[in-house]
């Protein structure tokens, strides 16, 4: 959803943009502007992206557990309820 109203917000932006370049006149293309807009956006998005991904992933993947330790407290319960 934050993606789709970047994409939104940056069509808007453009358009009122090229407008304002129109009325004033500048040596930038609109192009370069397109490009540096959509860079910029996708550095933004993509970075929170990422972010939260990975903080996402990390709370869902499970704990390790040391089978070792485990095996062992399992065979003294059952050596001790003997």
């Amino acid at each position: 959803m934050p993606l789709l109203l970047a994409i939104v917000h940056t069509v808007v932006g453009i358009k009122f943009s090229s407008t304002m370049v129109q009325m004033f006149g500048s040596g930038t293309s609109i192009l370069t502007m397109s490009l540096v807009t959509a860079g910029i956006m996708l550095v933004v998005y993509g970075g929170y992206f990422l972010a939260t991904y990975w903080g996402c992933k990390s709370m869902i993947r499970p704990k390790k557990i040391n089978i070792a330790y485990e095996t062992l407290s399992i065979y003294q319960i059952k050596i001790s309820s003997v």
